[in-house]
């Protein structure tokens, strides 16, 4: 995910680049330009970026519930456990079950 120190060093960057270009030109169009580019990338750029990161949540997600699932089939559930996967695969839950002695 893109931060926001990553932010302001570009903002900066784009200020010191145009004003830069700004002051051996002799005008202020560059720097307007750099700043406007600057505004829009940024946010296309954020969007992109979490997409990208919510997809992948989303896939670790499903594969842990995956794994716990297989899990829970082969091995733990015999012993009285319960696994289950947290919110977008964040942690995981241990249920203890009581099972009966018939």
């Amino acid at each position: 995910m893109i931060s926001y120190a990553v932010l302001f060093f570009g903002l900066m960057l784009i200020i010191i680049l145009g004003a830069t270009t700004t002051s051996s030109s002799g005008g202020w169009g560059n720097m307007l330009l750099f700043i406007v580019l600057y505004l829009v990338s940024v946010p296309i750029t954020w969007k992109i970026a979490r997409c990208r990161h919510d997809r992948i949540l989303r896939q670790s997600h499903f594969l842990l519930a995956v794994v716990c699932r297989a899990e829970n089939n082969r091995y733990y559930l015999r012993r009285g456990i319960e696994l289950r996967p947290g919110y977008l695969a964040r942690w995981v839950e241990f249920n203890v079950i009581k099972l009966e002695d018939g």
